[in-house]
């Protein structure tokens, strides 16, 4: 019995080992992970018919006059016949989360008017991502435009 409460001091685990040991086993997952089959339909690397949508630039703001009620913004942008619609977002703030606003199921269309909750003494920023719809497959989304000073009004 001494022998073992000897052997037990020797052998103490430490938080050291204990570190060790769990980036060893993290490791092994890891690459036993990175050797799974990708099987997503939508996965333009693994299929050649797959075709991402370009991110959608040139985005314009119109804000209805003050003396107009309730306020409105106009979100303009080039429209892509390669796409078969867009998604708009809306934040108050550059840095904040950009919520869905709007699905426009018609490349055709290039232009939205947001009235929901448009308030005066307000900034509101807008990004637009493009789609396609691959049916059975699933919705692929473009990446969304990106953040400038021309995605962003304040209304007086």
């Amino acid at each position: 019995m001494a022998n073992i409460q000897s052997l037990l001091k020797v052998c103490k685990p430490t938080t050291s080992t204990f570190s060790v040991f769990l980036v060893i086993i993290i490791s092994i997952l890891a690459l036993q992970f990175c050797s799974l089959e990708r099987n997503n339909p939508l996965d333009p690397s693994g299929n050649s018919d797959i075709i991402v949508p370009n991110e959608i630039i040139n985005i314009s703001l119109e804000v209805s006059p003050r003396n107009i009620s309730p306020r409105w913004i106009k979100i303009s942008w080039r429209k892509d016949d390669l796409v078969d619609g867009y998604y708009l977002y809306r934040s108050m703030s550059q840095h904040s989360y950009f919520m869905r606003i709007a699905k426009i199921e018609n490349n055709q269309i290039n232009e939205y008017v947001d009235k929901d909750g448009v308030l005066s003494g307000r900034e509101y920023w807008y990004r637009i991502s493009a789609y396609i719809d691959y049916g059975e497959q699933g919705i692929l989304e473009g990446k969304l435009s990106p953040i400038t000073n021309k995605n962003a009004v304040w209304v007086n």
